[in-house]
């Protein structure tokens, strides 16, 4: 007869609670790491959807310095249609020209407007070579209320103070060409970069805008 040693049991027992402990371990570790990647993940997604509408609120501010122009320079809707936003005299020589352009508001004031660059947004050379197509966080407020928000977005308002509250994450660069007879078509480009995790993160979309009102 084999006779089994007393301790034989409470041995096998705590095998058993080391593995189940290793088990818990790993499954614990599993867990936190899909935790910290869904976390990773909602922030991008975020990101994105912000990223998002700066880029179409770059290509509606375009096309809002373009319906501008149409009433503004009326009496000429023909040739003043790409005049730059700020310009009250309609110069052909003073049109939007081809190129890449950064966004920027005059904090203390309303004035807002596309500044030429001479190199492309491309946020892989490094945030000092992109630093002036930087997004500032901005807020405006008056007597009653006091609203943050990211000043690529079209101001309409008046009589309200603008405050400067540091750099966004977000890279705008705003590309013009032109093409068809003469300069009546303007293709835009609104391109917004931003640094994920080390890694940049893109959006871009593309409209054209015609002087539709010189056929009319």
């Amino acid at each position: 007869m084999i006779k089994i040693p007393k301790n034989f049991w409470s041995a096998e027992t705590l095998l058993e609670v080391l593995i189940a402990m290793g088990v818990v371990a790993s499954g614990a570790a599993i867990a936190a790491n899909l935790a910290i990647t869904a976390l990773g993940s909602n922030q991008y997604n975020k990101d994105q959807l912000v990223a998002l509408n700066i880029e179409q609120a770059g290509l509606e501010y375009v096309r809002e310095i373009r319906d501008s122009n149409f009433l503004k320079f009326s009496y000429d809707k023909a040739d003043c249609w790409d005049m730059p936003p700020n310009v009250t005299t309609c110069k052909k020589s003073l049109n939007l020209q081809k190129g890449d352009y950064a966004f920027e508001i005059e904090i203390g004031g309303l004035n807002q407007g596309l500044i030429s660059q001479s190199t492309a947004l491309d946020l892989k050379k490094g945030k000092m070579d992109n630093k002036n197509y930087v997004l500032k966080k901005v807020s405006f407020s008056n007597s009653s209320n006091k609203i943050n928000f990211l000043s690529s977005l079209p101001l309409l308002l008046n009589n309200q103070k603008i405050t400067d509250n540091g750099n966004s994450k977000f890279y705008m660069d705003i590309n013009i060409k032109y093409s068809g007879s003469g300069t009546d078509l303007m293709m835009v480009t609104s391109t917004v970069e931003w640094l994920e995790s080390g890694h940049v993160s893109q959006i871009k979309s593309s409209t054209i805008l015609s002087n539709y009102k010189k056929w009319k």
